[in-house]
């Protein structure tokens, strides 16, 4: 450690405070542990104030971490000696004692102990563009926090953690609104859906159980205000999703096991009638959806629907026997109706094959595009207040795009540290508007560097999916927008850029020949890099479903199709790599004739002219052509 650095932090991060009574006013807070409890306020002016409680009289650490690892954390340690506050900033290049950093981020706002305690108040800036690139800006959507502390006090450093955890945590974004049992209205009754205590079956690492119920609609009109998700606690750690739709007509019964081999709902009258409009979502990680005081889901007469049916995906990887569940929602709806009907729609890719994901590949893009075909007929302006991003386990990064006369107006939801086991609902403190002929893109990146073998769409947690559920008011008829990428369109290019890397097909002339060698082919990020550009540079047309309308597109690309407005850069002036694979270098092209690639580097200043969707429609014909349709 050096003298440099020991100087820096004896002079500028010592403080003598008085003990405070202990009380903390922030506006979130949550438990990282029994003992270890963080709080913190809203950003602002590019600054963030936290504040750690912890059942200790010796060090303290709170840490930002890529993946939920101790190695390469932005690290926060401090201690309390004879009410002298040491805090420090810090790096961890290994497991052992993290570096101090050059440059001193974290300022010291108090610190003190008192009945059994250690509290620790600073704050940061969101980005604080140190020099030695040490440091991890704080940004919308999904944070890592790492945290730890030792019983004993530094001596003269810190001696190794006694407890140490990572949980995620979402510091930028709206306060979920505040809803108590207090504040329900005194005719507040309750609707349960429930799984009725089935057995999950153990021949079988995935099971999508469907459950048809019915729904007495109430004489007159009602809102629902809360919808509950209820947890087995039998079952949760097999809990991925629970999903309510409801179904339209007459159906038949159904209790049982939904899910053919093929990935589709079994009983096609299931898929057809009530696979449209989602009525509630629950995913792993996430939790209840309050909704804002001047909405309501709508129930009553004048809804033609009096049948739900209720889907739960299990993931039983051991094939454990004997597991029973009850899990579902509870809503608890009123007379006292609001402002507002609220809605839900989702964007996203259907369940199949389509969707390919190549082995190897540390950043592989996959768009859902929804067009202005889709959200022309609207009647008014939907007003989004919420959003849960959904994707299985190669999903690392996900956002929608929000697109209005050929312009990005803004990211609806953008979560570049995006963990499938924290789904949590993002809410708007101010609505974000939709208007009428407005288009989405939603993006999913995946890493399937530990693949040997294509990842597929499909309903398994082995599976892919790319989907962004909005919930928004006023009610429009639409409740989906989804794609395809088509298999035909797809053999032409990705066929030329297999062949571009020298890669023996062994004569296929079929898209079904094309993926059948496509299985066995030793796989490298060089080739599936290959393959997302061949698609982006030569796009075609992909399968759109508006409801149960659908029709032929092309998806745009950026700077090309539609100009890009969103801030590509952080308040550093450094490019942030994570919207789409390649950096500064986000502009990358095949030349088939040479078999290199050739790069067009963007630069601060002209963001519109370059970023593009590349991996965007490049994989689309991949995905395409290695999977069925």
């Amino acid at each position: 450690m050096s003298i440099i650095f020991q100087i820096a932090l004896l002079t500028t991060l010592l403080l003598v405070v008085e003990s405070s009574d202990g009380a903390l006013n922030y506006e979130f807070s949550t438990s990282l542990h029994a003992k270890y409890n963080l709080y913190w306020n809203r950003p602002a002016d590019g600054k963030i104030c936290m504040a750690v409680q912890v059942e200790t009289l010796g060090w303290v650490g709170l840490g930002f971490s890529p993946n939920g690892g101790m190695i390469d954390s932005d690290i926060m340690m401090a201690w309390v000696i004879d009410g002298q506050v040491t805090l420090t900033d810090r790096y961890a290049v290994s497991e052992s004692l993290p570096e101090l950093d050059l440059q001193q981020d974290f300022e010291l706002i108090e610190g003190y102990e008192e009945d059994g305690k250690t509290t620790i108040e600073f704050c940061r800036k969101l980005e604080t563009c140190d020099e030695d690139y040490r440091d991890r800006n704080i940004v919308a959507g999904t944070t890592k926090v790492v945290f730890s502390w030792n019983n004993n006090d530094p001596n003269p450093n810190p001696l190794q953690h006694g407890t140490r955890g990572t949980m995620n945590v979402n510091f930028i974004g709206a306060p979920r609104p505040e809803f108590y049992p207090s504040d329900l209205p005194a005719d507040t009754q309750i609707l349960e859906f429930k799984m009725g205590n089935i057995t999950i079956p153990h021949d079988t690492d995935t099971t999508y159980w469907c459950r048809t119920l019915r729904l007495d609609q109430p004489a007159t009109k009602h809102h629902v205000i809360q919808i509950g998700s209820y947890l087995d606690s039998r079952t949760f750690s097999y809990l991925h999703h629970v999903v309510l739709y409801q179904c339209m007509g007459t159906i038949a019964e159904m209790d049982g096991n939904c899910i053919g081999s093929n990935g589709l709902i079994a009983t096609h009258q299931l898929d057809l009638k009530c696979q449209g409009t989602v009525i509630s979502t629950w995913a792993v990680g996430g939790s209840d959806v309050l909704i804002p005081q001047a909405v309501g889901l709508p129930i009553g007469p004048d809804e033609e629907y009096d049948t739900v049916l209720l889907v739960n995906h299990y993931n039983n990887p051991q094939l454990d026997e004997g597991i029973v569940d009850n899990s579902g929602f509870i809503w608890y709806y009123t007379a006292e109706l609001r402002t507002h009907d609220l809605g839900i729609f989702y964007l996203g890719h259907t369940f199949t094959e389509n969707l390919s994901i190549p082995p190897k590949t540390d950043n592989f893009l996959v768009q859902v595009y929804c067009p202005n075909e889709c959200t022309s007929s609207w009647p008014h302006d939907l007003n989004i207040i919420a959003s849960l991003l959904h994707t299985h386990y190669t999903g690392f990064a996900i956002w929608t795009q929000l697109i209005r006369d050929n312009k990005e107006i803004e990211l609806i939801d953008s979560n570049q540290n995006y963990d499938p086991d924290f789904q949590e609902y993002l809410y708007f403190e101010d609505p974000i508007v939709v208007k009428p002929g407005d288009e989405f893109i939603v993006n999913c990146l995946y890493q399937t560097q530990d693949k040997d073998n294509f990842t597929f769409g499909g309903r398994s947690a082995k599976e892919e999916m790319c989907f962004n559920f909005l919930y928004y008011y006023p009610r429009v008829t639409q409740s989906y927008c989804s794609m395809n990428y088509l298999k035909e369109t797809a053999f032409n290019s990705a066929l030329e850029s297999l062949q571009c890397n020298n890669v023996d097909v062994d004569g296929a002339t079929t898209y079904e020949e094309l993926e059948n060698r496509a299985m066995n082919i030793d796989w490298t990020e060089k080739i599936s890099n290959t393959l997302e550009i061949a698609q982006s540079v030569n796009p075609n047309g992909v399968l759109v479903f508006c409801n149960y309308n659908s029709f032929i597109v092309n998806i745009p690309k950026p700077g090309v199709d539609y100009e890009v407005f969103h801030n590509r850069y952080d308040t550093c002036g450094r490019y942030n790599g994570t919207y789409y694979p390649g950096g500064e270098d986000a502009n990358y092209y095949y030349d088939c004739d040479t078999n290199q690639p050739y790069f067009d580097p963007i630069g601060p200043t002209d963001s519109a002219a370059g970023l593009t969707l590349l991996p965007v429609v490049m994989w689309m014909l991949v995905t395409a052509v290695l999977s069925l349709f």
